[in-house]
């Protein structure tokens, strides 16, 4: 797995704010790696979350041992990311497409209506589901780079490809 970098929502002189609109949050490497960085440079992270979002409660208990926050409220502006998972739910690669408004321009420019509800946040990709998804993802043409500066079409087929290895699935959050 390769260093990823990740896009905080907000970013102040005493806080980090990163805004996640999934329905359930999942204790994902982007945000671990926004709670390290707020840890590192001495700043309170919150985690801005929908009022009915179930939020993972390790992770909870992660953010909440280094002094974050968890808060619900109404969200307007969110990052999007990707990421695998294996059939026992560990997180495999992953990464951030970037923000809201880039994640729907990549959805409106999709021509399967499957793939845009696969695609959309709070969504999966399960195990049987993973051979349609690559075949009808090959007959996209995606032309968006995610924060890594990774062509994105490619870096959802590598992640698709990951998790049908390990018989786990693709989610967006």
């Amino acid at each position: 797995m390769k260093p990823r970098g990740i896009l905080p929502t907000y970013v102040t002189e005493t806080q980090v704010v990163l805004c996640k609109a999934a329905p359930a949050i999942l204790n994902a490497y982007e945000i671990r790696l926004a709670l390290f960085m707020a840890v590192q440079s001495g700043r309170k992270f919150i985690l801005e979350v929908s009022p009915k979002a179930v939020v993972d409660q390790a992770l909870e208990a992660h953010i909440r041992e280094h002094d974050g926050e968890v808060l619900r409220t109404a969200i307007k502006h969110h990052s999007v990311y990707v990421g695998a998972i294996d059939r026992e739910g560990s997180e495999g690669d992953g990464w951030v497409a970037g923000n809201s408004q880039l994640w729907e321009s990549v959805l409106a420019g999709l021509r399967s209506p499957w793939l845009r509800d696969r695609l959309r946040v709070g969504a999966s990709v399960s195990t049987g589901e993973l051979p349609n998804f690559r075949e009808l993802l090959g007959a996209e043409d995606i032309r968006a780079r995610n924060v890594d500066d990774d062509d994105i079409q490619q870096a959802l087929l590598r992640l698709a490809t990951e998790a049908m290895q390990v018989g786990g699935s693709v989610f967006v959050q």
